[in-house]
């Protein structure tokens, strides 16, 4: 069983609702507020950030591999794109003293090990959800977040057990 800010997780408890900002705040601090309060207005128990900045996704390079093809950001840039995308790390405070004032929790994922330091760092502790995949889990891996949050199936997580979210939850560092 998992516990959340005091809810418990898992077989006989209710469906724990997370519902996801992403990019769909459009660079506007006020949209990611609207999207928190409209979590709440639709039942979510959380809001998920993904935390990162443009340089840790991808460089800033003008290469035909660096440009996106045949959708609606066809001839733009991975790095322009993700610079638009991320939620800015200043927003991160407000936003989850704005989630609490509301009874939800705050999330975030954090894409590799700055972001994993920015999220530990921060006086007022957010929910922190590592994706299990292998460029990601490599990085939070190696910095130790994984293995202090489930240090019994660290080993298995590592090992290939598959793609998905682990809500690991608040951790402090060793």
């Amino acid at each position: 069983m998992l516990v959340i800010e005091d809810r418990k997780i898992g077989p006989g408890e209710p469906v724990y609702v997370i519902a996801e900002m992403s990019c769909n705040h459009h660079g506007r601090y006020e949209e990611a507020e609207k999207i928190v309060r409209a979590a709440k207005d639709a039942g979510a128990d959380a809001v998920k950030l993904q935390t990162y900045t443009p340089d840790t996704m991808t460089l800033d390079a003008p290469q035909p591999w660096f440009r996106i093809k045949g959708t609606i950001w066809d001839g733009r840039g991975l790095h322009e794109l993700y610079r638009e995308a991320m939620t800015p790390w200043e927003w991160h405070a407000p936003l989850q003293k704005l989630a609490r004032s509301l009874g939800l929790a705050l999330f975030s994922s954090p894409f590799d090990a700055s972001a994993v330091d920015f999220l530990l760092d921060r006086p007022e502790r957010c929910q922190v959800q590592v994706a299990v995949g292998p460029a990601i889990l490599g990085q939070t891996f190696a910095h130790g977040l994984v293995a202090q949050a489930f240090p019994k199936i660290a080993e298995d997580l590592f090992g290939g057990a598959g793609q998905g979210q682990i809500p690991v939850g608040v951790v402090d560092r060793p």
